[in-house]
């Protein structure tokens, strides 16, 4: 079974699991697989269809008609009911808000949208004088909010934004869709985020934040959640991210990724942000957990309980918190990534293929497709309209892609401009080969150009036979 949009995390690398049943789907804008034993019905499936759009219609600052929209839009702010399961939500960010000294804060979003990751997908940051401004007067979850149960009080506009634990919350969810309705046995992946349920474990490679050719270790899964953060999955401009220190404003620049486990995915996701801007040690003292970090520098930190293993030279040292004698930090030095590295992939992709699965890792001698940069033009719909696609291939691997959008109808642009920005999360790190694109951030006729693009490129780069 292969595991879809994992950054940085997952494909099956071995075992005698039996032959799953895969429903993919899109959800907040990547796309989604449940793996179970038996094939889901019908009626399930659409009951998490519509579970997916209740979610995004109440907490996606991407949509107009959400919740959170009305929040931001609302001059004088106001009162605001969530749905009866927001609570479970919003407890996890007042102890993550407290856990991290406000580094993890909800009301992030502004700081967002200032630095371009808005809802058209500008990608252009404000003037440095204006988040400066923001900066100083910049709101806080502890402060600015009031909350009474399921009621959200505010009283100026206020710009939430949950990506830091929404998506694993959302998996958490449709777990429970899946318990309620019988099932025991399933993965759900939800880009990334992973939660597994039933037998047998499952091993998982942790992907490379900088080559998705490359796994830096492996994390075996059972009965629990896995999530994981990288500062290269959105990225734009010049040195801009988005994950945030929402105490400055800021991307952080210390931690490139991080993978976290535990008993449910919205606290894995949470705490895999959390890694970013808090010592784990810290985090230790309200959470339970066991993680893996990988720094700028090309350390990795792995705490003592993470069941696995990671690719890595000797530790340089141990260091055990005081708070949680279990959870002691082994430090190691990455090796380059060199013949060593990649002869470790190299196996692992080979037992891949015994097991009749797929892996992160690919073999640069069997791509039909040339390394390098190339440009095509897509059009669709009968006007037509037209998008350019810029993609950089290394192995047959997607290793960055560009969209420009083209339309003049400022509807049409702004569809244009969501799908350019969330394309990047469906398609990077993946073989062009198995790429082909969806209804996506609410367009269903930009992926048609996209796809149209993408076919011109493969023409292009496909070796000589």
């Amino acid at each position: 079974m292969r595991f879809t949009e994992v950054m940085p995390s997952a494909s099956r690398i071995n075992g005698s699991e039996p032959v799953y049943s895969s429903f993919r789907f899109g959800a907040l804008g990547t796309q989604w697989e449940i793996a179970t034993g038996e094939p889901l019905d019908d009626v399930l499936r659409q009951l998490i269809r519509k579970r997916i759009n209740d979610f995004e219609r109440t907490y996606s600052r991407f949509r107009d008609d959400s919740l959170v929209a009305h929040i931001a839009a609302a001059r004088g702010g106001g009162r605001f009911v969530f749905p009866e399961d927001s609570t479970v939500l919003f407890d996890l960010y007042d102890r993550l808000y407290d856990a991290t000294a406000g580094a993890v804060d909800p009301l992030v979003g502004r700081r967002l949208e200032l630095l371009g990751y808005d809802r058209t997908y500008s990608l252009t940051p404000a003037p440095a004088a204006v988040r400066e401004a923001e900066a100083l007067a910049r709101p806080k979850w502890s402060s600015d909010v009031i909350r009474d149960g399921t009621t959200v009080i505010t009283h100026a506009p206020l710009v939430i934004d949950v990506g830091a634990a929404g998506k694993g919350y959302l998996v958490d969810l449709d777990s429970e869709m899946l318990r309620t309705a019988g099932v025991t046995d399933y993965v759900i992946d939800g880009s990334g985020d992973l939660r597994h349920s039933g037998q047998p474990p499952i091993r998982v490679g942790l992907e490379h934040p900088f080559d998705p050719a490359l796994v830096v270790g492996v994390s075996n899964l059972r009965d629990a959640a896995l999530c994981a953060s990288a500062v290269s999955r959105r990225a734009w401009a010049d040195g801009l991210h988005h994950v945030l220190d929402a105490r400055t404003g800021d991307p952080v620049h210390h931690v490139v990724a991080t993978w976290v486990v535990t008993e449910d995915a919205a606290t894995a996701d949470g705490l895999a942000t959390a890694l970013f801007v808090t010592a784990p040690e810290k985090l230790g003292e309200t959470f339970s957990f066991a993680y893996v970090r990988m720094f700028t520098d090309g350390r990795a930190e792995v705490s003592e309980n993470f069941d696995g293993r990671l690719f890595f030279e000797e530790p340089l040292g141990e260091q055990r918190s005081r708070h949680d004698p279990g959870t002691t930090a082994r430090r190691h030095k990455a090796v380059p990534a060199g013949d060593r590295v990649r002869a470790v992939v190299a196996a692992v992709a080979a037992a891949a293929v015994m097991a009749g699965c797929a892996t992160a890792a690919t073999d640069a001698t069997r791509s039909p497709f040339r390394d390098g940069v190339y440009t095509a033009t897509g059009k669709y719909g009968s006007l037509p309209s037209s998008i350019t696609v810029r993609v950089t291939l290394r192995n047959g691997v997607i290793k960055t892609v560009k969209v420009t959008p083209h339309a003049t109808d400022p509807t049409s642009l702004a569809l244009q401009r969501r799908f350019a920005g969330a394309v990047p999360t469906v398609v990077v790190g993946r073989p062009i080969a198995k790429v082909r694109v969806g209804r996506l951030a609410g367009s269903s006729g930009t992926p048609d150009g996209f796809n149209q693009a993408i076919k011109k490129i493969k023409k292009q780069a496909r070796r000589a036979r």
